[in-house]
């Protein structure tokens, strides 16, 4: 069997999924599952191809070069997403008789994909979303007329009818394709998973992190580390921040990079918040360090944005063994999930003093935040595993690889 995994994505470039991209090549690899990569290349900052990869038995693979644009100019984006998508075409239709089944990682044109997979491939469609397009993209600014939302709302679901399976990281965005008409039988949960043979908690003494850029523990830090993007409600971070800026035993580590870094990074300045400590994105290699140099993680998003993705940072932290602090809305399963089991503290969106008491409780109470560090782990090491989820896909291949004659 031969997967064709295609993304707009790159290894090239510091993203988020990199490390579930890797791992899962990894892991279909060792099952005897060829993978064949159609990827981009953008920024160049990282190798094309992980040295994991290298003369690996089933491994094959085509890049095709993009250039780097603005994540808030939507048009030329969106316009450049064609081009990309066109030119995979025109390589991965060169290899038709090698692919057995295809899994598409979502992206804004993600549609255009699929219509011209089925057209011209005629395999099996698994097709991973890891955020709903266009979803909260007008409620959170991306995209600022409300009727343009309404028309790729419709022609995204397309995407979902055309495909034979849909996946989702997280339980409310189950509900939200339902919402929409998507059969519920096509859907399934695969959760954004930390890779259980490499990530574990870092004490102080050894953390790569604290030692690069001469950090001490002797303060409680919390920490916010991903993507400075749109859907993070960085506003909550800063209130935050304020209000507890004359607590001298507290400090706040931001690290990443995105479209919103700058104009983070300016408000800091505007707010005189000498208490926030800024980090540029940091290496895969030691994402364990970072995510165990801090005592809780903050994690505000914008509301709308769980139905649409799921924070894959979460499962990251609990592994590192650390407890998150989320900001969400109460309806949602993920608000109720870190809630009703004790991995975590939950505030409803909206209430920067209830999460500024929330630090407080937990710089307070050791004991406590020992015993949901505990949870979280073990909750963490249950249902957000490496090996647990990577097997749900190699389940999924299975299942449609007797399905490959219906295509053609």
């Amino acid at each position: 069997m031969k997967i064709m995994y295609l993304t707009a994505e790159g290894f090239d470039s510091p993203n988020p999924n990199n490390q579930l991209a890797m791992t899962m090549i990894d892991d279909f690899l060792t099952a005897d599952i060829g993978v064949y990569l159609v990827q981009s290349h953008k920024k160049g900052i990282y190798p094309d191809i992980p040295d994991i990869f290298l003369n690996r038995d089933g491994f094959t693979y085509d890049i095709i070069d993009r250039p780097v644009i603005d994540k808030t100019n939507f048009i030329r984006r969106y316009l450049d997403e064609l081009s990309y998508l066109w030119r995979a075409k025109n390589v991965w239709k060169r290899k038709k008789a090698d692919i057995d089944i295809v899994l598409l990682q979502s992206n804004p044109t993600s549609v255009f994909y699929i219509w011209l997979l089925r057209k011209i491939l005629r395999k099996p469609i698994i097709y991973s979303v890891f955020d709903i397009f266009p979803g909260s993209a007008y409620d959170i600014g991306v995209i600022r007329q409300r009727w343009i939302c309404r028309i790729l709302n419709t022609i995204q679901k397309l995407a979902y009818r055309w495909s034979d399976k849909i996946v989702v990281p997280g339980e409310d965005m189950v509900d939200n394709l339902v919402s929409m008409g998507v059969e519920s039988q096509k859907i399934s949960v695969i959760a954004n998973w930390f890779d259980d043979r490499s990530v574990s908690e870092v004490l102080p003494e050894n953390n790569r992190f604290f030692k690069e850029n001469d950090i001490h523990d002797d303060k409680f830090i919390v920490q916010f580390a991903g993507t400075l993007g749109y859907v993070l409600d960085y506003h909550t971070i800063l209130d935050v921040a304020e209000l507890l800026r004359n607590e001298d035993s507290i400090i706040f580590h931001i690290i990443g990079d995105g479209n919103q870094k700058e104009v983070i990074y300016q408000e800091i300045a505007q707010r005189q918040l000498s208490n926030i400590k800024t980090y540029p994105w940091q290496r895969v290699d030691i994402i364990q360090d970072v995510y165990s140099g801090c005592d809780a993680c903050l994690i505000p998003l914008k509301d709308g944005v769980i139905g649409t993705g799921f924070p894959s940072k979460a499962a990251l932290l609990m592994a590192c063994h650390r407890a998150v602090i989320v900001s969400a809305l109460e309806n949602t399963k993920y608000f109720k999930m870190i809630q009703d089991n004790d991995i975590g503290i939950a505030v409803p969106s909206g209430h920067p003093e209830k999460l500024a008491d929330a630090i407080r409780y937990l710089r307070d109470h050791p004991q406590r935040i020992l015993e949901i560090e505990d949870n979280a782990q073990a909750f963490s090491k249950k249902y957000y595993s490496r090996s647990y989820n990577t097997a749900k896909f190699i389940s999924l291949f299975h299942e449609l690889e007797g399905r490959r004659d219906d295509h053609v």
